[in-house]
Order: structure tokens, then C-alpha cells, then sequence
């Protein structure tokens, strides 16, 4: 009796030791640097700056105006042509509801957005039941995005001086460094509110085009943009497309209508997601210039503030969408 007392009592001391290191373990994941970044400077210790896009100066509110519906929004899923990956296409009407020509700039930022929560440690570790707020649910990742017309690198929306961008990757670090960690974990993006406003301030980087009146566009009624780089015989011989992901946008624009269709490439990669967050920022680009000059302090102080943003809301993509 006395020998099995003995390895019962070793048996659990050495249980307990186990369940210390790992908490000690997961605690040490909480200080350890993000990847190449060296020491850094805790969050409290930092200032947010001009130049950094804060939480702070962002809007989650939708706006719209009167003088234009934005409607019939829908998301479509296909395979690209040469099955390297996917495409989310968004699809909205933008009807005109004045007789005059509206002169607009868009954006569509797709992504794929995640909590902090990582859920194979969790099977593991669960999460305190007494505690009733979740910060890692809180948190904002984007893994992959795709926007229109055109990429925005990361570094001119966060770099490593900004807090969120030193909260994010140590968050990553926790997960890629996990005692569960025996599976890829992506790159990270800004959240997708910093690109919301980070487009909301430099609308000349979006896609112009002209919602008509009454007038109808000449000569054939119509008036068709695209980035489509059609296929050259050696690629339709060979069937491998070298610029599916360039193509962004296509537009039909006719009296009082616009057909705005944005197109959004998802390579398969590991740990494949696709898209499930959708924004779309509208302006007025004759309000632009003057909002720009206004920013720029040219114009008389004193003046109201100029608004050029006409339209942004954001859109849960979580149903099941159709492959074509």
C-alpha cells in the first residue's frame, strides 16, 4: 500500500509540475518580441501621432446621401480560370435620384477577418468562465485582403511605430509560438477599420467614373470601364493566366445607373479562408478637391469642414456562397 501511496504521490507532483510549465510557457509567449522586430517599447509607452490611423479617429457609422442608392448588393464566389484560386465578386446598382451627372471615386477592401481567439489552445486552456470579458474576441486580424482598383502596401497604413500594429503581431507570435501551435498561421494585415480610413483620407488612390442623369452617356449609351488584360494565344493554348488577380473592376454606366462590379483574388494557400468582411467607401470627387485643399490649409480657416465621403458601410460576408 505504501509503494502505490508513493507513485500516486509522485504521479500527481509530476502532473503538476507539468501544468506549471505549461502556463509558465504560455505566460512566457505574452513577452516575447514579434518576428525581426528586436526590443520593443510596450504599448502604454507609445504616442499615437499625426500620422498614425487611431480607433480613436475612426467612424463605424454608415453614411449615405440622398442624392444617390446604393442597392441589389450582392457577393458571388467562383473559381479563377486557371485554378490557382478564387474570386469574390461585389456587385451593386448605384442609381442616380438627381437629373445632373455625379462625378464619384469608389473603393472595395475585401478580407478575411479574424478575432485573436486561438482555438486549439483554447481546447486546451480554456478560458476562465468567471471572466466576462473576452479582449483576444475583441481583437481585429485580417489575414489576407483584396482591394479595388488597386492594392495599398501595408507599411503606408501601419508600421511598427503604431501601437496596433505592435499589439497584432505580438498576438500572432502568441499563436505561431503556442504549446498547440502544429499548424500554419498566416501573415497578418491591418484591421480592416485602418483601411476604411485610411482610403476615407487619400480618395485619389479610389476608382473615378461618372454616375450620368438624365443624359445618357454617348455614343452607344453606355460607358464600360475594366482592367481586364485579356488572355494572349500562348496563354489560351496553355491555359495558365498570368494576370487573372489584375483584373479588379468592371463598370456599366447608362442614364441614371451604374453597375459597379469589383473582382477580388483569393490564392489557395495554407490554411486557405476566403473572404468574409466587405467595405465600400463612395465620394463625391468634386467635394474631394476642395476637401483636399482644405486639408491642406489653403483655404480660409474658419470654413465648415468638407464631408467628401457620400457612402461606407461594412458587410458580414458569412453566408454560404455558390461556386461556380
Amino acid at each position: 500500500m505504501a509503494f502505490f501511496s508513493i507513485r500516486r504521490s509522485l504521479g500527481l507532483t509530476l502532473v503538476t509540475m507539468l501544468i506549471l510549465l505549461g502556463w509558465a510557457g504560455i505566460g512566457s509567449q505574452q513577452i516575447q518580441d514579434a518576428p525581426g522586430q528586436g526590443q520593443q517599447t510596450p504599448p502604454a509607452e507609445r504616442q499615437v501621432t499625426d500620422e498614425v490611423l487611431g480607433i480613436q479617429n475612426s467612424s463605424p457609422i454608415a453614411i449615405t446621401d440622398p442624392r444617390i442608392e446604393i442597392h441589389n448588393i450582392s457577393f458571388d464566389r467562383r473559381f479563377a480560370p486557371n485554378g490557382s484560386g478564387e474570386f469574390l465578386d461585389v456587385v451593386f446598382y448605384i442609381d442616380n435620384r438627381t437629373s445632373e451627372n455625379i462625378n464619384l471615386i469608389a473603393f472595395v477592401v475585401a478580407a478575411w477577418e479574424t478575432d485573436g481567439v486561438d482555438e486549439e489552445l483554447r481546447a486546451l486552456v480554456p478560458y476562465p468562465v468567471w471572466r466576462h470579458r473576452d479582449y483576444d474576441e475583441e481583437d481585429h486580424i485580417v489575414h489576407h485582403v483584396a482591394i479595388t482598383p488597386a492594392p495599398i502596401p501595408d507599411e503606408r497604413i501601419w508600421t511598427p511605430d503604431d501601437p496596433d500594429y505592435f499589439r497584432y503581431t505580438r498576438v500572432i507570435q502568441r499563436m505561431r509560438s503556442s504549446v498547440a501551435g502544429d499548424r500554419p498561421i498566416p501573415d497578418i494585415h491591418p484591421p480592416l477599420w485602418k483601411y476604411v480610413e485610411y482610403v476615407s483620407n487619400h480618395p485619389r488612390e479610389g476608382l473615378a467614373f461618372t454616375l450620368f442623369g438624365d443624359e445618357a452617356p454617348p455614343p452607344n449609351g453606355t460607358q464600360d470601364l475594366t482592367n481586364f488584360i485579356p488572355p494572349t494565344v500562348e496563354e489560351r493554348e496553355s491555359h495558365i493566366y498570368r494576370n487573372v488577380e489584375k483584373h479588379t473592376y468592371t463598370i456599366e454606366g447608362s442614364r441614371r445607373r451604374t453597375i459597379f462590379r469589383s473582382h477580388h483574388y483569393s490564392k489557395f494557400r495554407a490554411d486557405y479562408k476566403f473572404f468574409n468582411r466587405v467595405a465600400i467607401v463612395v465620394f463625391d470627387a468634386d467635394r474631394v478637391d476642395a476637401y483636399q485643399a482644405q486639408a491642406e490649409g489653403t483655404l480660409p480657416e474658419g470654413e465648415e469642414a468638407i464631408e467628401p465621403v457620400i457612402f461606407k458601410k461594412v458587410y458580414s460576408v458569412n453566408i454560404r456562397l455558390r461556386n461556380n
